[in-house]
């Protein structure tokens, strides 16, 4: 297993690993435009801060055990090289982060899923009887789930904030497994292309098929 924050290109990546080209692609699309910068988080090194989202794409594709902000941030956060909430400027995109796994669930019962494949159930259960609409992207964290519904455009910190905590809330009502402690302004989220250093999983993108049950 490679350690972590070591970049590399996996020689056990398959055909499902996903493609620099598209990690790339993922973040311009969930990150918002007109912010100044946006941030990396490593385990080792701590935080790090980039104008554009290709140039974070590029740095983070192929590590373990990376992370970047869900929001953009301020000239200060870059000047400063701290991300905390008041250094938040927008959000693109809401992201909801769905827990499952064998020993997540031994930890903490029926607050998870006990597999990824009963969280996808439980997702796609919600779409088919309108509770939320089908997420923009959906990714595998290694073992849980990372919901995406990319918005029309960025919104203020305060507004995207209280839309995620509504999108949350609904999910919740309606008995949904959403790991609470994610819906902070502050939170993290792994990039597609990178990897989770529990079993060397793996952090991809699915199509759309995992939510219809028609999985490849």
């Amino acid at each position: 297993m490679p350690a972590a924050d070591e970049k590399m290109v996996p020689s056990h990546a398959t055909g499902e690993q996903t493609s620099l080209e598209e990690a790339e692609t993922f973040l311009r699309l969930v990150l918002p435009e007109d912010a100044p910068c946006y941030a990396m988080w490593r385990r080792r090194g701590g935080n790090r801060f980039f104008r554009d989202t290709d140039k974070l794409a590029a740095d983070m594709y192929g590590r373990t055990d990376v992370y970047f902000s869900i929001i953009g941030h301020t000239e200060t956060a870059f000047i400063e090289s701290k991300r905390p909430a008041e250094f938040g400027h927008s959000g693109r995109a809401v992201f909801i982060d769905i827990d499952a796994g064998s020993d997540k669930y031994a930890r903490h019962g029926d607050k998870v899923y006990a597999t990824q494949d009963a969280a996808l159930d439980a997702i796609r259960s919600a779409c088919e009887r309108g509770i939320i609409h089908m997420p923009s992207m959906l990714v595998s964290s290694g073992h849980g789930l990372h919901l995406w519904w990319v918005l029309d455009k960025s919104m203020p910190i305060d507004v995207w904030h209280e839309l995620g905590q509504r999108v949350a809330n609904t999910l919740l009502d309606h008995g949904i497994r959403v790991d609470r402690a994610a819906l902070a302004k502050t939170q993290l989220a792994r990039m597609p292309g990178t990897f989770n250093g529990k079993g060397d999983q793996p952090v991809r993108l699915l199509t759309p098929e995992w939510l219809t049950g028609e999985r490849p």
